[in-house]
């Protein structure tokens, strides 16, 4: 028909601009309930009254909600809900993949993905790798001459397995990132960095890493 088009009901993932109304119909809504976007981390929002704060975390339609008031945050959970069809799943147990563990008595919360692991192994067919302590040889010499440079080379490349960096994920597959623990001690920030000089050896540049640590658990 014609000079017509169509009322969708409910929103379609096969739309291109789908996800983006969806966000910005949210950031709408959850504005208008007090909360600010985080400048740093836009799918973060938070929201204080008093001494009451209570963040909310955004990925894509999945949310996660947290705070130190239970009636704040029983407060917010029923707003969206008068704005959008949602389901509430009770406290957090798995999110995107992730197991939240508490141990409330030692204020101790742990993040783990041994799940989410265990599924990728056995999509590829090596949930039965040993494991390994470490995920590369120490102190291992790489250069681009050793790399592929053939179609025939970069096509057999694609079905080699990588045993020591699997048997690594399989034996730490189980461990949690933990946070937490210490009542008297405030939050606290720690970065460490390393670096090595001149280690690269096809151009001569120079590397470094670095982590972030919160509260004794990595967070960058």
């Amino acid at each position: 028909y014609p000079n017509r088009v169509c009322k969708l009901k409910r929103s379609i993932y096969g739309l291109k601009q789908a996800s983006r109304q969806w966000n910005k119909r949210f950031d709408d809504e959850i504005k208008k309930f007090g909360f600010t976007q985080n400048r740093d981390e836009p799918c973060v929002y938070q929201k204080a009254s008093g001494c009451n704060i209570t963040f909310l975390i955004l990925y894509v339609d999945d949310i996660l909600i947290m705070g130190n008031s239970i009636p704040m945050l029983q407060s917010v959970k029923t707003y969206p809900g008068k704005c959008f069809a949602m389901k509430d799943l009770g406290e957090a147990v798995y999110i995107l993949g992730i197991k939240i563990y508490r141990d409330r008595s030692k204020r101790l919360i742990g993040l783990c993905q041994s799940a989410y692991i265990e599924k990728i192994l056995k999509r590829y067919c090596m949930e039965d790798s040993k494991r390994g302590s470490i995920p590369m040889q120490e102190k291992l010499k790489l250069s681009k001459s050793q790399g592929a440079s053939t179609p025939a080379e970069m096509k057999r490349m694609q079905n080699v397995s990588y045993d020591s960096a699997v048997d690594s994920i399989v034996n730490t597959k189980d461990m949690f990132l933990v946070y937490g623990g210490d009542l008297k001690r405030e939050l606290k920030v720690s970065c460490y960095t390393d670096v090595g000089y001149l280690t690269d050896a096809d151009d001569l540049k120079s590397q470094t890493g670095y982590v972030f640590v919160l509260n004794g658990g990595d967070v960058d």
